[in-house]
């Protein structure tokens, strides 16, 4: 190569070399880039898709963070309704608050295992419901969820742990509820059950309190059973009002009893408290014939009546008996 060829060579690959290091760039970054913009693009047309699907079944959906849906409305006419447990890969975790409202065609509703939440009022007014199945999944049911329907019966899987306020208030032909027991422990809220015609109530060894007037406004109710627990259980204010049973008995893991209104109660059987620093307390607003507890029970309050306790001698039962010009009979 002579002198004059090997300088055109050098000015040629002056030249040739920015032009192809820029081709080689845009290349570089239009393959690095490309992937990620197929893969968002890919998100919104499924996220879209899973939208147009569940409008096809008269639902309305939300999909968060393109990774699971909610229910936030049906518009469907349908009596008998099985919730989705996902629509197009987005599997479905709630159903929103409201979403169901006022709806007067539906009859029947399941809710499938994925569903982990019902939001508040998500069933309210929907007067002509009777049925509700509620797959293992399910943990809380929000406040006046089943409001104003007429749901017969109720069948509580294990892993409920929220019953809200009011959830299944004004329900006049509910007349049977059940519960299993699960890992977590159970809140049944203020009213839950208020106005409903439940004649028997067997609580699982999981439920952890029990809200004020949770089982009221019903002349129905009878039977009232609960299981040994090491759970501390609270029993709100008139939490059995209108209680039609002349006994009752209280085990040793509730911790604060008040009770009133239950026109036929005669007699309470409060069992020994077995939790380890936990003493128990209660609040009397009903005559009562007989109070029988142990030394675990260190407060009694409220008005009475011409009531006879029996409990352990040197007990704060009988010192409060003497103190207020009670009869007390020991009972060990």
């Amino acid at each position: 190569m002579n002198k004059d060829s090997a300088i055109k060579l050098i000015y040629k690959m002056g030249i040739i070399a920015p032009i192809a290091l820029t081709i080689f760039t845009v290349l570089f970054f239009t393959l690095l880039l490309k992937p990620s913009h197929i893969s968002y693009k890919k998100a919104i047309n499924k996220k879209n898709d899973a939208t147009e699907m569940a409008r096809q079944e008269g639902y309305e959906i939300e999909v968060i963070d393109n990774t699971y849906g909610i229910i936030t409305s049906y518009l469907g006419k349908d009596g008998n309704v099985t919730i989705p447990g996902e629509i197009n890969g987005f599997e479905v975790v709630k159903i929103d608050d409201n979403a169901f409202e006022g709806n007067n065609y539906i009859e029947k509703v399941t809710i499938p295992e994925t569903i982990k939440t019902v939001g508040e009022r998500a069933f309210c007014k929907c007067s002509n419901l009777k049925q509700i199945e509620l797959k293992e999944g399910i943990s809380e049911i929000g406040p006046y969820a089943f409001e104003y329907t007429n749901i017969e019966r109720v069948d509580f899987p294990s892993t409920i742990a929220m019953i809200g306020d009011d959830a299944f208030e004004d329900n006049s032909n509910l007349k049977s509820v059940s519960f299993r027991d699960g890992k977590d422990p159970l809140s049944i809220g203020n009213r839950a059950f208020y106005g409903t015609s439940l004649e028997q109530v067997d609580f699982p060894a999981t439920v952890a309190s029990i809200g004020s007037f949770a089982f009221g406004g019903n002349n129905n109710l009878k039977n009232i059973s609960f299981m040994e627990s090491d759970i501390p259980l609270s029993i709100g204010v008139s939490a059995f009002e209108y209680y039609q049973g002349n006994e009752m008995r209280i085990p040793g893991n509730v911790t604060d009893i008040k009770t009133s209104i239950c026109q036929n109660l005669e007699i309470i059987r409060i069992e020994r408290c077995k939790i380890d620093g936990v003493t128990q307390n209660l609040n009397i607003n009903v005559p009562l014939k007989e109070v029988h507890g142990t030394d675990t029970l260190t407060e009694i309050k409220g008005y009475i009546g011409e009531t006879v306790f029996y409990g352990p001698s040197g007990s704060e039962m009988e010192r409060f008996a003497k103190a207020n010009g009670y009869e007390f009979i020991v009972e060990e």
